[in-house]
């Protein structure tokens, strides 16, 4: 797997991702947590339940027992994700290395959005056709107005049925609805394709929730900052006056 840089800012991001996400044990120090492999997998399943078998995987303390898991989640998991870890990343995941288990949560997390975006295109195209070959035998309301009395009469014994609208993408699939008009702007013109830009907007929208969490923690922070620095502010002022 390719070297991951990883700051303050992606470090922050990963760990608001997965709190987000409900696991089977409590979130304690994340490199212990991780390091038997099981809750990646919760991780990947909670996103794409079809792709991961949670019952592959058995939470151990075991250093073999933790390889066989990451050797599982590797070869029925990983692999058709497109990752692949080296020998030294599930080392440093076995031991848990500080930094190792982000730097992989990075990867797929990215992972899962190209995979969710690529589902959701997919699944936009095969409506699209079946709306294509779809008989048009109801007219609509306007057209009916139209029509001699008889034969609207005739037409509104047999009224269109209604379908029910399609729901939104849920957070699970990490992709939002795709919206193409307008991307191309973002892009000084350059024409995009409709993989491109459901990729894109799921990527900007999970981008701006991100942001905004981290804006919150940081404004907690410096608040939590102003009240120390008052609090030694009036510790001083304290010992000054004694």
């Amino acid at each position: 797997m390719a070297h991951v840089a990883l700051d303050d800012e992606a470090r922050h991001e990963i760990y608001l991702w997965v709190d987000g996400i409900p696991l089977s044990r409590s979130k304690g120090y994340i490199s212990r947590d991780f390091a038997d492999g099981v809750l990646l997998a919760e991780v990947i399943h909670h996103f794409l339940p079809k792709l991961v078998e949670l019952h592959n995987y058995q939470s151990t303390t075991n250093s073999e027992a933790k390889r066989k898991n990451w050797e599982t989640l590797q070869q029925k998991v990983l692999k058709r994700l497109q990752l692949k870890l080296t020998a030294d990343e599930v080392d440093a995941l076995i031991s848990a290395k500080p930094g190792a288990i982000e730097r992989v949560l990075i990867r797929v997390r990215s992972a899962i959005m190209r995979v969710s975006a690529k589902n959701e295109e997919h699944h936009s195209k095969a409506e699209l056709r079946s709306d294509e070959h779809r008989p048009q035998r109801h007219l609509s309301a306007a057209s009916r107005s139209s029509l001699p009395a008889d034969t609207a009469s005739t037409t509104n014994k047999q009224p269109a049925p209604i379908l029910a609208p399609r729901p939104l993408p849920s957070y699970q699939s990490l992709s939002a609805n795709s919206v193409s008009i307008g991307l191309a702007d973002l892009h000084d013109g350059t024409s995009i394709t409709n993989e491109d830009a459901i990729e894109e907007n799921a990527l900007l929208k999970q981008k701006i929730a991100t942001l905004e969490k981290l804006l919150t923690v940081k404004t907690e922070r410096i608040s939590a900052l102003e009240r120390k620095i008052e609090h030694l502010e009036a510790k001083l002022k304290q010992s000054n006056g004694a």
